[in-house]
């Protein structure tokens, strides 16, 4: 793969985005899991959801 564009932002950018505004961030309920992010850019037929969450819950159990 080769990047043909990339763009820079500056640091205003990224304070009028708020994003250290915690006040602006949703509930962590709201958000897809890890697993769910993989499977779809990933569209992997290998695993399926639950299989992949409990695959990343064990390896998380690895690092502590």
């Amino acid at each position: 793969m080769t990047v043909e564009e990339a763009y820079l932002h500056c640091a205003r950018a990224f304070k009028r985005a708020r994003l250290w505004d915690t006040a602006s961030w949703r509930a962590r309920s709201e958000l897809p899991t890890l697993a769910r992010m993989l499977m779809d850019q990933t569209h992997t037929t290998s695993c399926t959801l639950d299989e992949l969450e409990q695959r990343i819950a064990q390896s998380n159990q690895n690092l502590y």
